[in-house]
């Protein structure tokens, strides 16, 4: 389940909800191994591809206490929760991210609902105890516990894998700009303002992940370099480099450059790295170590909402059955293309379905418009293929995101090699 937003006509921001309903048995048994840019590594749940409609939208900003609540009722209605009497399903994962996702944590913890009327969405404990005194005064106070339940408790909230990595960039972007991505930049073409600008704000989070790989080889292979060449010099025997003696090398260089910008490539980027390889081979462990690394750029800075999502998260995984560990996975890595090394955050899927539907509703679009073309997106979704396959023309969204090899990226690692040697870090 999938909550995400867009503008209608009123520029209220309406909330799109989607399901992601998983019909084909958890297992890893047909685990793929590929060599690709990403290196030799296995691929889970590849054979899972899971079936994605588009439910019913809900005309609401979601960054209000009130708005959230409406939102996850409507998940719950949708879905078929057995309290709001249309289904038996216990509990549904939802994703989400940000703002959203800080005020789904509050609330899931303080909205109730009365057993006695059944009144539901009762918000916070105040209104709840208010509500008992004006509807239930006669009830006695050892009877109070039994006469409301939690809301939310069907509820099984996880962050959105794809906006997580989009935050993490940033972070980094905002960390160290002045003293290492400018000059990275600024060796890549970007020497306008503007151009600088637009890198920094990380507009297009797909070219930001772009610079960040060119620079961590790049500054990897110059270190690995700078340390061969001084053992060498040193009559050192080739035998004896190892990655622990390179590590130690780092720590005890009399450069404090070369020391500062080791630590940015080996502690921030290789966990940015290892949560994004996470997150495409289908690997819990990768990208639970990736954003355990990363969190303490976000608790030494102000960035209380990520801080918050790291610590909920955290506190899930130490809770989960190991039974669910493998919906988790498929919450925060889904693969729809059955592909080795496509995977991706399913908010970030459920932002490709709203991309593809914005042309069907048009600039100038209702809630009506919206609602409509989201409910028949899959039609129009399967006409568009069959249209494309009777003319026996390939879908151009289909080339568009082909996993390409990123050997394109060599000529602007060599440029950037150019500019750390020459600058000494």
């Amino acid at each position: 389940k999938q909550l995400t937003t867009k503008t209608n006509q009123e520029g209220k921001r309406t909330t799109v909800t989607k399901l992601a309903k998983n019909k084909v048995k958890l297992n890893t048994k047909s685990a793929a191994t590929k060599k690709s840019s990403y290196g030799d590594h296995e691929c889970k749940y590849v054979n899972i591809v899971p079936q994605v409609r588009n439910l019913s939208p809900v005309d609401v900003n979601p960054c209000s206490y009130k708005s959230v609540v409406e939102v996850l009722l409507s998940i719950g209605e949708q879905t078929g929760i057995h309290k709001y009497g249309n289904g038996d399903r216990q509990w549904v994962p939802v994703v989400c991210d940000g703002v959203p996702f800080s005020l789904a944590k509050r609330i899931i913890s303080s909205t109730y609902r009365c057993l006695l009327c059944n009144e539901k969405a009762i918000i916070g404990q105040g209104l709840l105890e208010k509500h008992l005194s004006d509807k239930h005064a006669e009830i006695e106070e050892e009877e109070i516990g039994e006469a409301f339940e939690s809301e939310f408790d069907w509820v099984m909230l996880v962050p959105g894998s794809g906006h997580i990595e989009m935050n993490m960039l940033k972070s980094l972007n905002e960390l160290d700009f002045e003293i290492f991505w400018k000059e990275i930049l600024r060796a890549l073409d970007f020497t306008s303002d503007k151009a600088l600008q637009y890198a920094k704000k990380v507009s297009d989070h797909h070219k930001g992940m772009e610079v960040v790989t060119v620079a961590h080889r790049a500054v990897t292979d110059e270190l690995v370099r700078e340390y061969v060449i001084t053992k060498l010099k040193d009559k050192g025997n080739i035998l004896e480099l190892s990655a622990a003696d390179f590590f130690k090398f780092i720590n005890q260089a009399k450069n404090e450059n070369c020391t500062l910008v080791a630590d940015l490539v080996f502690e921030l980027i290789d966990s940015l790295l290892l949560f994004r390889l996470g997150v495409r081979t289908g690997c819990l462990d990768r990208i639970d170590s990736g954003i355990a690394k990363f969190a303490k750029l976000w608790c030494g800075r102000p960035h209380p909402i990520y801080r918050e999502l790291e610590t909920t998260y955290a506190a899930m995984r130490e809770r989960i059955p190991e039974e669910l560990i493998p919906l988790l996975t498929l919450c925060l890595s889904v693969n729809m293309k059955g592909e080795e090394f496509t995977a991706e955050g399913i908010d970030f899927r459920v932002e490709e379905n709203n991309q593809q539907i914005q042309p069907l509703v048009g600039r100038n679009a209702t809630f009506w418009d919206w609602l409509i073309a989201s409910i028949n997106f899959k039609i129009l979704n399967s006409l568009r293929s069959k249209t494309f396959e009777d003319m026996q023309i390939k879908d151009p969204k289909e080339s568009a995101s082909h996993h390409h090899s990123d050997d394109y990226l060599i000529p602007h690692e060599k440029k950037v090699r150019k500019v750390i040697r020459s600058s000494k870090y």
